[in-house]
């Protein structure tokens, strides 16, 4: 795993924000801006189609794709659904896909798929089993970031968060490594979701500092 880079959580929030802004919009601006046309464009689906299913969402974070439904899954779904509903083909881009979101979640913030948005199994015990294969790393150290990510975005938001991130500037490895080893240990947890485990994991390995 050499080449594995320091990350700074308060610089991947930045990214994080910024990459609802300017890249996600350059690249969504030459899509279709009716439903129809959209749809048409996106079939297949292309890697602008889903820049800007992106940014509606975080204009609309009331009524988003799911927990549990990754982006590619969610993406497919949405341009699938417009596609099977002509009538929404004059409908703006934005308002279509709101609608097709709306249509196939019904707003629900998460959903029973077996894995988390990241694609990795949902329960703690099968995420540290599928993590001990080396093929899987990168979206397991995905997960645990994200678990991180998200503590210090909604303390950073909130002004308070229900758990801890991780130190600043530690590597990804590192944090992987230690959140899985320290997971390994708590069997007790299996059962629990990979998403609350994680943070539990990291509260634990670094108490809010």
């Amino acid at each position: 795993m050499a080449g594995w880079k320091r990350i700074s959580f308060k610089t991947s929030m930045l990214f994080l924000a910024a990459s609802f802004l300017n890249p996600c919009t350059v690249r969504a601006q030459g899509v279709p801006a009716k439903a129809g046309a959209f749809a048409s464009y996106c079939t297949p689906l292309k890697e602008d189609c889903s820049s800007k299913i992106e940014v509606v969402q975080f204009d609309a974070l009331e009524c988003s794709v799911p927990d549990g439904i990754t982006s590619n899954e969610g993406d497919r779904a949405i341009v699938g659904w417009l596609s099977a509903h002509p009538a929404t083909a004059d409908m703006s881009t934005e308002d279509g896909i709101k609608t097709a979101i709306k249509a196939l979640w019904n707003c629900q913030k998460s959903v029973a798929t077996g894995h988390t948005s990241r694609g990795v199994p949902d329960k703690t015990g099968a995420f540290v089993t599928f993590c001990g294969d080396t093929k899987h790393y990168v979206v397991c150290a995905n997960e645990v970031v994200q678990a991180s990510i998200n503590a210090y975005a909604a303390l950073t938001m909130n002004g308070k968060s229900a758990h801890c991130s991780s130190p600043d500037n530690i590597e990804t490895k590192e944090l992987t490594d230690k959140v899985l080893t320290w997971l390994k240990d708590h069997k007790e947890l299996y059962v629990d979701n990979t998403e609350d485990s994680t943070a539990n994991a990291i509260d634990h390995l670094w108490p809010c500092h």
